[in-house]
């Protein structure tokens, strides 16, 4: 008799992990998956500018992107640019869905609109640093939450951002 108990019980913990192991599988497998897909620097195509890859009208620009099978809720983009003397500030935005494939496009004012042109100089040039810092936080179908971190940094030679802690000048002297 006590043989028998064992083995139900010892059936009812298999069958409990299993059970865990499957909604596990299933939340990993179903749910929201939001990325950055992209950071560039972009241009109203009516301004036309021989200033290389930065003008005063280029803009950052964030493509968030949900990879997931199900739609992402709640989503918030708390991503602002870091540049050194000027004070940081996320601009206020909006929670909005993504659903499953979807993309949603984040744009910041243009140079010309927030920076004195001694500061837009000298991210053109190199002299100062143009980072973008901060988190996207989103809930999933199961109503779990998720965030990502993000930073990058601006390499004012091709316009392009360079994702993590990286120093664009260090990315050059190792090539």
């Amino acid at each position: 008799m006590q043989k028998q108990a064992l083995a139900s019980e010892t059936a009812a913990n298999a069958a409990k992990k299993s059970a865990e192991v499957a909604e596990m599988a299933l939340k990993l497998a179903e749910r929201a998956d939001v990325l950055l897909n992209a950071v560039s620097l972009t241009v109203d195509p009516t301004v036309v500018s021989t200033d290389g890859p930065i003008n005063p009208h280029s803009r950052v620009s964030l493509e968030l992107k949900n990879f997931g099978r199900t739609r992402a809720q709640n989503v918030a983009c708390r991503i602002g640019l870091v540049i050194p003397g000027v004070p940081e500030s996320v601009p206020p935005r909006e929670l909005f869905i993504l659903g499953p494939g979807a993309a949603q496009l984040v744009l910041f004012q243009t140079f010309k609109e927030t920076l004195t042109k001694k500061t837009y100089e000298d991210i053109a040039s190199g002299g100062i640093d143009l980072k973008i810092a901060g988190t996207v936080t989103y809930e999933d179908i199961f109503g779990e939450s998720h965030t990502i971190a993000c930073k990058g940094v601006l390499d004012p030679r091709t316009g392009h951002f360079i994702m993590g802690d990286t120093d664009p000048r260090k990315a050059q002297d190792n090539q």
